[in-house]
């Protein structure tokens, strides 16, 4: 007779390989559950199965992360992205979430981490907020992946925690649509400021068992603040340039190519921008324009008495189309999957929300079966993590 030992012995070597089969993992835990409760084993679930609850008293090993982990005590979830900072307790017992305050731009998440009590939730007093605080057994992460190691690094050093857990963006996307999705693969597709990340995952029947190996997830150097860059450097100066003098003096522009990571000559021009007068003016201006362009068909101004204008087809054929192209080569080539083959897509994001993306021809082209999903944002998935406890395995 299998041990209990034996079983969730069995339960972890499944949960580490690529691919299982969720119907056998059922039956394996229902299996410890009736060891467990010293009841008789159950038999092999039907179709339809009821969900193992397993009480906080009786915890083991891998399979208490599985099943029991949205039990007690209080999560911190941090989501980070450049430089802005978003923070939120979760009450684990009745998994609630609590926004501890709206977003804030910081340099420094240190600062922000190290400030913590300063902070309020109108659903927790001050003397709550300590207690919490006091009691935090883990912290839930979303941010980049190129910068969750680093960001890793400085909450285990402030708030020295015992558990840390990483989920990257297009996966905390992923949940706030979850229970809406066909259990099909399905790419998620993420634009930061800084960073478009991008998933392909293999949605279990039982989406409850959810977990990593499920899903294989890369990314590209490119985000909003890229195509805003293409904007201004492509559209927008050429016409300007020569108006400039005095008061608005020149920019010694030297552009990165349209829709391209070219980090290196991003950041030069990045730098150029952030030591010119206006340079945040003109950025400010450019992400106004780039709404306006997602609204209407063109738009028209003048500088020192010049009429200029940009229009919407210039935009999305001379900036936006190359980022696409840029994004679909390295899809399938990083994920090594064919586009034309996926059937449901979540996408999301500052960059991509600035288009009509479903609309697109490049999108009905690539994605010519699929069926697309927006409308919610990381916050959403955050406040649902604790449903999916397999993710913390």
């Amino acid at each position: 007779m299998d041990t209990v030992a034996s079983l969730i012995s069995e339960i972890d070597r499944l949960l580490e390989t690529k691919e299982w089969d969720s119907q056998k993992v059922h039956s394996l835990l229902k299996q410890v559950r009736s060891r467990l409760l010293t009841l008789e084993p159950t038999a092999e679930p039907s179709s339809t199965v009821e969900e193992i609850i397993i009480a906080p008293s009786q915890k083991i090993s891998k399979l208490t992360d599985l099943i029991d982990f949205p039990r007690q005590g209080w999560s911190l979830a941090i989501e980070n992205s450049t430089s802005k900072v978003q923070l939120y307790l979760l009450e684990e017992a009745t998994k609630k979430a609590y926004p501890l305050h709206g977003r804030v731009k910081s340099d420094s998440l240190e600062n922000v981490l190290n400030s913590l009590r300063e902070f309020s939730s109108p659903k927790l007093t001050q003397e709550k907020l300590e207690e919490v605080l006091e009691n935090i057994q883990r912290v839930l992460l979303c941010c980049s992946t190129w910068r969750h190691q680093t960001v890793c690094l400085q909450i285990e050093e402030i708030l020295k925690v015992p558990e840390i857990f990483w989920l990257n963006p297009p996966i905390t996307l992923l949940l706030s649509h979850l229970e809406k999705l066909e259990s099909i693969p399905t790419l998620v597709i993420w634009t930061g400021e800084a960073i478009t990340e991008f998933a392909i995952v293999n949605l279990p029947s039982q989406k409850k068992l959810i977990s990593s190996c499920f899903w294989r997830h890369g990314a590209i150097k490119y985000g909003q603040e890229s195509l805003l860059q293409d904007l201004f450097c492509h559209l927008i100066y050429p016409q300007w340039e020569s108006q400039l003098s005095g008061s608005l003096p020149k920019l010694l522009l030297s552009p990165a190519r349209v829709g391209q990571a070219d980090s290196q000559t991003r950041n030069i021009l990045k730098t150029q921008l952030e030591t010119h007068p206006l340079g945040s003016a003109l950025l400010r201006f450019t992400l106004l324009l780039q709404h306006i362009l997602s609204n209407q068909e063109y738009y028209q101004s003048q500088l020192q008495g010049q009429p200029w204008e940009i229009k919407r087809s210039d935009y999305e054929n001379q900036i936006v189309s190359p980022y696409l192209e840029y994004l679909q080569v390295s899809l399938e080539d990083i994920l090594k999957i064919t586009l034309a083959d996926i059937k449901q897509v979540v996408w999301g994001g500052t960059l991509l929300e600035s288009l009509d993306f479903s609309s697109l021809p490049w999108t009905k082209e690539t994605f010519p079966q699929a069926k697309f999903f927006t409308g919610l944002d990381l916050t959403s998935g955050i406040a649902t993590v604790l449903d999916y406890p397999a993710l913390f395995i």
